[in-house]
């Protein structure tokens, strides 16, 4: 995502090789969180393009499946839906 900016789902498929359902999960989720922003597909495609629209750096994203969100390393906060909620110290 870093690299490509607007991707697929089966791009992030292929690259983290995962299952179409799981790469959806993902998407959902990073959308959700204020990470990936879903952009018009060209005409003639059917499938969806997203765009990377926060990039807080180089280390991978945590995705905590049960509680619907995700633990961002590079800022070391757990973000959900609502916003960035508490830092590392907080969560150990």
């Amino acid at each position: 995502m870093r690299i490509m900016r607007v991707f697929t789902v089966a791009d992030i498929e292929a690259t983290a090789e995962i299952k179409h359902c799981n790469a959806c999960k993902v998407i959902r989720t990073l959308i959700k969180c204020g990470y990936v922003v879903k952009v018009n597909g060209r005409k003639g495609k059917k499938s969806n393009r997203y765009r990377l629209v926060k990039d807080t750096g180089p280390k991978a994203l945590e995705l905590k499946r049960h509680e619907k969100a995700l633990y961002d390393c590079n800022l070391g906060r757990r973000v959900t839906a609502k916003g960035e909620e508490g830092d590392a110290n907080e969560l150990a």
